[in-house]
């Protein structure tokens, strides 16, 4: 949501999922709390909705145990609201809730001491790192931080040990022609932790495909890296994508 005043912009984030149908017990931005501590963040639970005053609306779990999570650990979001569908059509109600109910939403969050919640992408998306959970959300903003980056997108490449290692595909910015990959890559790594480093290397495409709405399509681009085995920083990978060295 974005809301505008003459002479200053305010930007504002929330998240919503449309199974809960009305956006009543999610989460959203407040606008008196907001502040510099709390960018990135996408806000704060809603009022409760449920009929037991005081019962739980929301939760984070483990991605792989489904234990309940403190702050600052990401892990699933989960709800309860009289509002949830009951089901999909023709889909197994285990599919989407749990055994205690609690509809699994499939977005990976976490939450400060403060409960503003942070949005760190889909569990479809997740790359899994010798066991452990990288969330490309997290390295995606570092990439679109750089100057020379317009668009960016990070993806899992099939790794024989350690699973997947973290591939960046990167849209360069207009006028861009002299870009160091190996700079970017450098920028990134040096300031994630060990299971975040770019191991997959770094792509320059021309275009990345979006959707109409902006977002990657990250499952065509999925599709487009099978079979392909990516050793060094940069490489063609087809006609939508430019070699940079």
């Amino acid at each position: 949501m974005i809301t505008q005043r003459i002479y200053r912009k305010q930007y504002f984030s929330s998240h919503s999922i449309l199974e809960e149908m009305v956006h009543d017990n999610i989460i959203r931005t407040s606008e008196v709390r907001l502040n510099l501590q709390y960018l990135g963040g996408v806000g704060y639970v809603l009022f409760n909705n449920l009929k037991k005053k005081g019962d739980r609306i929301i939760t984070v779990v483990d991605l792989d145990t489904g234990e309940r999570l403190g702050p600052n650990k990401a892990g699933e979001l989960r709800v309860k609201s009289r509002n949830i569908l009951n089901c999909y059509y023709r889909v197994p109600n285990s599919d989407h809730l749990d055994s205690d109910g609690w509809f699994k939403t499939g977005d990976v969050v976490k939450y400060d001491e403060d409960l503003c919640f942070y949005f760190e992408g889909r569990i479809k998306d997740i790359i899994v790192y010798q066991g452990w959970h990288v969330a490309p959300g997290i390295l995606e903003t570092k990439l679109k931080s750089h100057p020379a980056v317009k668009r960016a997108a990070v993806v899992g490449k099939p790794h024989p040990a350690d699973g997947e290692h973290p591939l960046a595909l990167v849209e360069l910015s207009d006028g861009r022609t002299d870009v160091d990959l190996m700079e970017i890559k450098e920028f990134v790594d040096e300031d994630m932790n060990d299971i975040y480093k770019l191991r997959g290397g770094i792509v320059a495409v021309k275009k990345l495909p979006v959707t109409i709405t902006g977002k990657v399509k990250k499952g065509l681009l999925r599709k487009m890296m099978e079979g392909r085995m990516v050793v060094s920083a940069t490489e063609e990978v087809s006609d939508s994508f430019s070699q940079r060295a």
